[in-house]
């Protein structure tokens, strides 16, 4: 293996760890967290919850494939300075991903349940972005894109990217259904991805 392949083994292992004893501690705590293709009312929340799932389950397959094949199916190959630099969006993605996690505690949920209590979460890593927890998996996927650009390691995750953005927006419109006013405000406040200025209020 060369230093680039041991590197991403490193992130990529650190960060489906962190993703993975993030779902066991909910199911040991008995939390009802994860709603992702459950039976819905909206046949189109449902269907994009579900390739949601199909899509990411081939996008950690592709990140392992990509890691282990040579660099012959590379679409191109960037400067090693490119690609030091995609390590660090890849890092910049597991901190995110930590961040939110540890920032929701027991509130932490994946995907829309009707039966559950809303509580809005707007302080520390949720005052600068509205979704880092998928804003995480943004920026490990696009990094680790950049390090092993084959075909299918960008096509692949590229979709995974485009059904969380729909998952999100979902997400996002349940919230205002549930919160209004408040949920308003803080999105008039905080991006849906990252705030780096603050934002004066709007009104409605």
């Amino acid at each position: 293996m060369n230093i680039y392949q041991i590197i991403s083994t490193i992130l990529l292992s650190l960060f489906y760890i962190i993703y993975f004893i993030n779902i066991l501690i909910k199911k040991i705590k008995k939390i009802n967290f994860y709603s992702l293709g459950f039976k819905k009312e909206f046949k189109k929340t449902r269907t994009i919850e579900i390739l949601l799932i199909i899509f990411c389950i081939l996008t950690f397959t592709t990140q392992i494939y990509s890691i282990i094949i040579n660099e012959n199916t590379y679409i191109i190959i960037f400067p090693d300075w490119v690609r030091i630099c995609a390590f660090i969006i890849m890092a910049l993605g597991i901190l995110m991903l930590l961040l939110s996690i540890i920032t929701m505690k027991d509130n932490f949920r994946i995907g829309i349940n009707e039966k559950e209590e809303v509580k809005l979460i707007n302080y520390g890593i949720y005052s600068f972005s509205r979704n880092p927890y998928y804003l995480g998996f943004y920026l490990f996927y696009i990094g680790l894109m950049i390090v092993f650009p084959n075909v299918f390691n960008i096509i692949i995750p590229f979709i995974a990217i485009l059904m969380m953005s729909k998952e999100i927006k979902q997400e996002e419109g349940f919230l205002f259904e549930k919160l209004n006013d408040t949920y308003i405000e803080y999105k008039n406040k905080v991006n849906r991805y990252i705030t780096l200025f603050k934002k004066e209020n709007k009104t409605k």
